[in-house]
């Protein structure tokens, strides 16, 4: 009776660890550019990425309209574009994207695929207000 009760209490007090942990940050949500980070002319401003539940996301731009796939694994989400103005991407190169999550979910962090003077361009997105 004993052990079970210590079991029962154990397992409990694990459980109450657990729920009190550091929780993942949530992408889900409608993220920007952020304009005080971007380079003038560098990334386009009118960028917009959604993602939503079941790992779905869509781009939109002021030259672009897709839609694709994502997952989040640790602190890193990656992209998969299936249709860029309804047509399939041909390239993979610019099919895919990794974003980090930064600033305690505050932000993503990603190659905006412009180089300058061979440098990459960073492109950092908030959360739409």
């Amino acid at each position: 009776m004993q052990r079970a009760i210590f079991g029962l209490v154990l397992l409990l007090s694990c459980a109450l660890v657990g729920a009190s942990g550091p929780k993942p940050a949530t992408i889900v949500g409608t993220w920007i550019v952020d304009r005080a980070s971007a380079p003038k002319g560098a990334v386009p401003v009118g960028l917009e990425l959604t993602f939503m539940k079941g790992g779905t996301v869509t781009v939109r731009g002021p030259n672009i309209v897709a839609v694709g796939t994502y997952k989040v694994t640790g602190n890193k989400v990656t992209l998969e574009i299936t249709k860029r103005n309804g047509v399939a991407p041909r390239n993979p190169k610019t099919s895919a994207g990794v974003f980090t999550i930064v600033d305690a979910g505050k932000a993503l962090l990603g190659d905006s695929g412009i180089r300058r003077g061979g440098k990459v361009v960073m492109m950092r997105l908030v959360r739409k207000k």
